[in-house]
């Protein structure tokens, strides 16, 4: 995600709607979805993770032991910011895209994601994440 400049969540949703779905996301199609969940990642999610981020490295006082329990809550409200709004994604994805049979889509999508986000691979991460990819392949698309 930093390395990169992925949005993980974005990611997930790619992998998740090919395998699971059937669903193959073009191009348009990702510009039309990033830009309808822009101001949620700019104005919400990534301001959250920037405060749980500095929780990991922040400190008032040593011996005050509540940071762990704080940074877990922020962690909480992240991860439930970014299931609302693969809510939204999967209300989006049933009316935009090209509906196939179950499983076959998971890299075109991530392909097609890459190409919009503009990142640009070198050779060890794109075995990563054909590491990824296949993981993907093997998710029972029933769950």
């Amino acid at each position: 995600q930093d390395k990169f400049g992925y949005d993980v969540n974005l990611l997930l949703f790619a992998l998740w709607a090919g395998r699971c779905r059937g669903a193959a996301i073009t191009e348009s199609d990702w510009r039309d979805l990033i830009e309808s969940t822009r101001l949620w990642r700019e104005d919400v999610i990534r301001p959250l993770r920037r405060a749980r981020r500095a929780l990991k490295t922040a400190s008032l006082d040593a011996d005050w032991g509540q940071w762990g329990g704080l940074r877990q809550r922020g962690q909480d409200i992240e991860l439930e910011c970014e299931r609302v709004e693969q809510d939204f994604l999967l209300s989006k994805l049933g009316t935009s895209v090209e509906s196939g049979l179950e499983g076959i889509w998971p890299s075109e999508n991530f392909h097609n994601l890459s190409a919009v986000m503009g990142v640009s691979l070198d050779a060890l991460a794109q075995s990563d994440f054909k590491c990824v990819l296949d993981a993907a392949a093997k998710i029972d698309s029933k769950n």
